[in-house]
């Protein structure tokens, strides 16, 4: 498989895989998960733009990072996108409950980091992650 490459700055993908994919793949405070509940699915009619495979793949990492707004990361529609009023627990903004979150820091945090490309040496470094992997379910 071919490597897709941005031009100009991007975000690094082994950063979603291990630290921003298993967030939106486990529960959070809601009681549901971006990835598990349905709503954003791969396969699922709904959840929008936004769909997420329960593997952190790189078609979940490009539909991710296309709601984040890396000249102004905390204005990343991923962040800051409003729950919708007949679903109070949706919208990351809601289950992150605030901008001090745990979760929400960590999404901001791989926002705030763009590189040249997804897939560069810097890219390759191992993060470490705000929120542990096995500690998703504390945001």
């Amino acid at each position: 498989m071919e490597v897709e490459h941005d031009a100009g700055p991007t975000l690094c993908y082994e950063y979603y895989r291990q630290c921003v994919s298993p967030i939106l793949q486990s529960e959070l405070d809601s009681g549901m998960g971006c990835a598990n509940s349905g709503c954003h699915a791969v396969g699922s009619s709904s959840g929008g733009n936004l769909k997420i495979d329960t593997t952190g793949n790189e078609d979940s990492f490009y539909s991710v990072k296309s709601l984040i707004n890396i000249f102004e990361p905390a204005s990343s529609q991923m962040l800051v996108y409003p729950p919708l009023p007949d679903h109070p627990g949706v919208g990351l903004s809601s289950a992150f409950l605030d901008n001090s979150n745990r979760c929400y820091l960590e999404v901001l945090a791989w926002a705030s980091n763009p590189q040249d490309d997804a897939y560069s040496v810097e890219c390759e470094v191992i993060p470490v992650c705000i929120v542990p992997t096995n500690a998703a379910t504390d945001c």
